[in-house]
């Protein structure tokens, strides 16, 4: 299975960073299913919440009917070419909604583009989202802004040993 860019990127810190013997193959350091690093987790969450508030938005516009909203997952897409990140909250929404996925789709990114808009530029999402697509037959796929993962990447390269690290407040 080939990995986004955003993955590999992750993994090979990651290993660097926590598993410096490590000599397996050049591919994911970790299984999926512990999720990437820090970052990704936070990216995974902040797109989440995105689609939440697109969903409450398209809602209150009456682009989408009221109906129950499942659980907002954001995966890594089976292809690299897919984007970044994918997420199916559409169909599990088609029966709820009586709507066909794709229109659901459609009416969320457009609503997430309007939300973007109206965040500062200095927030997180707005530098780190490059785009988002509907594919058939609902997903939506994210692309991440090349620019802002060579920044992370730096980041993480910079910070070195104590990337990750919190600080522990005493008192």
């Amino acid at each position: 299975m080939r990995r986004s860019p955003a993955h590999l990127l992750a993994c090979r810190e990651w290993r660097r960073v926590c598993c410096p013997g490590w000599s397996g193959p050049v591919g994911c350091a970790r299984p999926r299913e512990r999720g990437v690093r820090y970052t990704s987790s936070m990216i995974k969450r902040e797109l989440a919440a995105l689609v939440a508030e697109a969903i409450e938005r398209a809602q209150a516009a009456e682009a989408l009917p009221q109906g129950a909203v499942p659980d907002i997952l954001i995966e890594p897409p089976r292809r690299a070419e897919w984007g970044d990140y994918a997420c199916s909250v559409a169909l599990k929404m088609q029966r709820s909604l009586g709507r066909p996925p794709m229109e659901i789709a459609s009416a969320i990114a457009a609503h997430l583009g309007k939300a973007l808009e109206e965040r500062p530029p200095d927030d997180l999402m707005v530098r780190a989202v490059l785009g988002v697509e509907v594919a058939p037959p609902g997903f939506l796929n994210f692309h991440l802004n090349p620019d802002w993962l060579r920044t992370q990447v730096d980041a993480i390269l910079a910070a070195g040993a104590d990337y990750g690290r919190v600080p522990l407040v005493t008192g």
